[in-house]
């Protein structure tokens, strides 16, 4: 069943529930109602018949998701992840990239010692254009956003005590 612009009925309620639930800062009913979203778009874009013609609102180039593989963090979306007052550091990686995989088991180390901080990543291969808007040359890349704004950048995979060296002001 599709609305007369070819859309799923709930695409627009799943989109108002979205933009209620992000200025109630909700981050859970974020989450799940992103993932509503991207199932539309991905079940849209498996049928192009019904896609529709324009896709205007919250999720508009944001991260839609991590990939395949072992992904110990969460996802945010780009826009939320400006829109976050607290502080969220993002790591942007790739599956086949060893370093990457070297430097994840320190982040969890620092995300279980540092609570105040949002660890999350992004898979470069599934987002190249956010990973370019960010000029993430190469990888892992980790860059500390506070009140919405990147405040660090650390390039490469540093032991723990470089990292945290790096990183020292960010966590506090």
């Amino acid at each position: 069943m599709t609305t007369s612009d070819g859309t799923a009925p709930f695409r627009p309620a799943a989109r108002e529930a979205l933009t209620a639930a992000m200025k109630a800062r909700d981050a859970v009913a974020v989450g799940a109602l992103r993932a509503v979203i991207a199932a539309i778009d991905n079940a849209e874009a498996a049928d192009p018949a019904h896609a529709p013609a324009q896709q205007p609102g919250p999720i508009a180039g944001g991260v839609k998701g991590l990939g395949a593989g072992e992904v110990p963090r969460r996802t945010l979306g780009d826009a939320e992840v400006r829109q976050t007052t607290g502080k969220v550091l993002v790591d942007f990686w790739a599956e086949w990239c060893g370093p990457c995989r070297t430097v994840a088991p320190v982040l969890d180390e620092l995300e279980g010692e540092h609570p105040e901080v949002r660890f999350v990543q992004l898979n470069v291969d599934e987002n190249p254009s956010v990973a370019q808007g960010y000029e993430v040359m190469s990888i892992p890349t980790l860059l500390a956003f506070e009140g919405g704004a990147v405040v660090k950048r650390v390039v490469g995979a540093l032991p723990k005590t470089k990292l945290v060296e790096e990183l020292g002001d960010f966590l506090g």
